[in-house]
């Protein structure tokens, strides 16, 4: 009968070197970049007046899509079901803007999804300009992690923080072709539509939504860059 070996195990220190090596490695991910920016949020007390009753940050969603996206997709702020999933677009307007993305040509799995205000409002009413202003740079920093080739704004609040034209107050949401592009400074493009719970409150709008939604991917087709990209 042969001796049994004792199996080489590390020790304490080898141990402590190898999870000091995953977390660098984990930092050094997309999603782990993002965690330090949601981290950021709470540290620094972004919104503080929404952190109450319950309410908890909702991050970009997420680990899946963050490494790969190619499209950012911002909305307004959470919603109730989105306060309590922990995801945003979790709810009926999530799977209203899964329909919308699909008459793209896209997919839920190419895309990082965010909002402008990581907290939900009291009643889900629309943030307000000062509320959607505090979230600018923690876009910023999302928009950097995620480098997409496109960039799509739901709802005027997304609208006027981050699309080219919204920022300069030249063209409002509503008076914009919805699903055209415009360049960003950095090569890539923005498009803006009216947020999907607008089109469930009132039908008649869910039409022109849904074309402007083909209009977009229309557009992606014909523009190079995009069509490589996302095709």
């Amino acid at each position: 009968m042969e001796d049994w070996e004792v199996p080489d195990y590390p020790t304490p220190e080898e141990e402590a070197d190898a999870a000091q090596h995953d977390m660098e490695e984990f930092a050094e991910t997309k999603w782990g970049r993002l965690l330090d920016v949601y981290a950021r949020i709470e540290d620094e007390g972004a919104w503080k007046h929404l952190r109450q009753n319950g309410i908890r940050l909702v991050p970009g969603d997420g680990p899946e899509t963050a490494e790969t996206a190619r499209v950012l997709v911002v909305g307004e702020a959470p919603g109730a079901v989105e306060n309590g999933s922990g995801r945003p677009f979790a709810g009926p307007s999530g799977r209203a803007l899964d329909q919308l993305l699909g008459l793209a040509g896209l997919e839920r799995s190419q895309c990082f999804i965010t909002n402008v205000v990581k907290y939900r409002p009291e009643g889900n009413r629309t943030p307000s300009l000062g509320e959607a202003i505090v979230g600018r740079p923690f876009l910023r920093a999302e928009y950097r992690i995620i480098h997409p080739v496109l960039t799509i704004c739901v709802g005027a609040t997304a609208h006027k923080i981050i699309h080219p034209n919204g920022v300069n107050g030249t063209e409002a949401l509503s008076r914009m072709q919805q699903g055209s592009l415009t360049p960003m400074r950095d090569g890539s493009y923005a498009t803006s539509f009216y947020h999907p719970a607008f089109a469930m409150r009132y039908k008649r709008a869910q039409e022109p939504l849904e074309a402007a939604w083909e209009l977009l991917g229309d557009a992606i087709i014909e523009t190079p860059s995009l069509a490589n990209a996302l095709i």
